[in-house]
């Protein structure tokens, strides 16, 4: 089972250091999708991570 796949998963709220440039590049990342929150970019791009590649 990858992460979110449940919907009784219960979320996490943490906290993450990352550099000005890379707070940048997800901000514009975000207005590009659509996203509101960092939290929810976040979110999104982990879930697209941890899905499963069908290149076997």
């Amino acid at each position: 089972m990858s992460p979110g796949d449940s919907s009784d998963d219960p979320y996490v709220r943490m906290s993450v250091e990352l550099r000005q440039s890379t707070v940048v590049w997800l901000d514009d990342l975000r207005k590009e999708w659509g996203i509101h929150s960092r939290g929810d970019l976040v979110s999104r791009l982990l879930d697209e991570l941890a899905k499963p590649t069908s290149d076997a």
